[in-house]
């Protein structure tokens, strides 16, 4: 169990690291098009990493 929460909270810190590159990008000085496939590629990390803490939640009970 403790292997699952440390994963999860790892997880956590990354979405969150993304999200704050996100909101910094808002404010960077760059062409419109470049910013938003950023923000596009940054929002498909951030989904993965949404699919593999559900994979982690529903698999993690056999996962200690």
């Amino acid at each position: 169990m403790r292997q699952k929460q440390l994963v999860t909270k790892k997880l956590d810190q990354v979405v969150n690291s993304l999200g704050t590159l996100l909101f910094k990008l808002r404010s960077a000085n760059m062409e419109a098009k470049q910013s938003e496939d950023i923000r596009t590629f940054i929002t498909e990390i951030k989904e993965q990493i949404d699919d593999i803490q559900t994979l982690i939640n529903n698999e993690g009970n056999e996962w200690i």
